[in-house]
């Protein structure tokens, strides 16, 4: 554009078409080479200007989404051999190792940590938002469902699966709804059966 001052002319910048970066509200206008200050969306940063080019238009600068950084939680399956990788507003799903429990951040409900378990003669089974106390004689492997022990097994200390009832005992002790759950001595006279 040409314009008269005091009998001179003087030439500026032909203005640019009206542009908008991907994943930004930020609109841009301006003459030849004049950078847009370009603010990304929440998990996205600006690589590069966005420039006002000769061509009339903006070229150049975009808003990529933000790479996480590699995490570990330890005792669980996201552990230092398998952290949790990705970009923003991905999730990383991981369980707890047997004889620790999930801890939920605050307000959120998201599963945080996990620590060691308070081990008491119920477990706590992790389905998908929900603990449930398993019933007495009962494990819970991995944080998934309860289970019992097989005949001739108990629960074991740790309450992470099932061990085999040592030499000369049987699954005899019951719970509440008489399930057999856990091994003892058998009676003076009497030896466990082989099955």
């Amino acid at each position: 554009t040409q314009t008269a001052a005091g009998g001179s002319t003087t030439c500026t910048g032909s203005p640019c078409a009206v542009d908008q970066v991907d994943h930004s509200s930020t609109v841009c206008r301006g003459e030849l080479n004049e950078v847009c200050n370009v603010q990304c969306h929440a998990g996205y940063e600006l690589r590069g200007e966005h420039i006002c080019e000769a061509d009339g238009l903006f070229a150049g600068g975009e808003c990529v989404l933000l790479e996480c950084e590699q995490s570990d939680i330890p005792n669980s399956s996201r552990d230092q051999s398998a952290p949790c990788t990705g970009l923003y507003g991905d999730t990383c799903a991981f369980t707890c190792k047997c004889g620790y429990e999930p801890i939920f951040s605050p307000g959120s409900g998201d599963l945080h940590e996990c620590r060691l378990a308070n081990i008491t003669t119920n477990t706590v089974a992790f389905s998908g938002g929900a603990c449930v106390e398993c019933e007495a004689g009962a494990f819970s492997n991995q944080g998934g469902t309860c289970s019992f022990c097989g005949a001739g097994e108990q629960v074991s200390a740790t309450m992470c699966g099932c061990v085999k009832c040592s030499v000369g005992q049987a699954k005899i002790v019951t719970n509440n709804i008489g399930i057999p759950i856990a091994c003892a001595a058998c009676a003076p006279g009497k030896a466990p059966s082989v099955d």
